[in-house]
């Protein structure tokens, strides 16, 4: 594992002037996966708006979506998640970035993993509100909201995407217990 993080990993050694490939293994995979939950829960958000709502009834005597005073809540509170989302995501980049040139302390790098795990956790939240409303059309086959539904399922059982995980590992070095045996590149 230590073979693929550092300045003498093989990337960092035939790349020498790529910022990336100096990057640990495990920073990269903290910038990679809330990109992706980030695109695919403002995939979500456009989907309900502009294919879901207009078109969809409550089959219990709720009327139409774009008329629910709960589905512009549940709206709301997704847009909210996504923008956390986004804010989160953008702090693992700058901070990711200054640690590839500064290089990271393990406070820093705790720091990483909680807010990459926590933008996936913002987004899917975003995700899971909104696919609950879709109706169960949604999981035919081929139809784009239940991929992003299961692509975020599996994202959050990765361990760059699960919170929990993520707040155990570093809430262990915030109160100085370090890494306890787990490898460093994978920190």
């Amino acid at each position: 594992a230590e073979d693929f993080s550092g300045l003498t990993s093989p990337g960092a050694l035939a790349e020498p002037d790529n910022i990336l490939t100096k990057c640990p293994i495990f920073r990269v995979g903290t910038l990679a996966h809330p990109s992706f939950s980030l695109g695919a829960a403002e995939r979500s958000l456009e989907m309900f708006a502009e294919e879901i709502v207009p078109s969809r009834q409550r089959y219990w005597g709720g009327g139409a979506l774009k008329d629910s005073p709960v589905i512009h809540s549940i709206f709301a509170r997704a847009v909210h998640d996504v923008y956390v989302s986004r804010m989160l995501g953008n702090d693992v980049v700058d901070r990711t970035v200054h640690g590839i040139k500064q290089g990271f302390s393990l406070e820093d790098r705790a720091h990483i993993t909680l807010m990459s795990a926590a933008c996936v956790d913002a987004a899917s939240r975003s995700v899971t509100s909104l696919t609950h409303q879709a109706g169960g059309s949604m999981h035919f086959t081929g139809n784009e909201l239940d991929r992003i539904a299961r692509d975020m399922a599996v994202l959050r059982n990765h361990s760059t995407g699960d919170f929990d995980y993520a707040a155990e590992c570093s809430g262990r070095v915030f109160l100085g217990g370090g890494l306890e045996g787990r490898p460093s590149a994978f920190f």
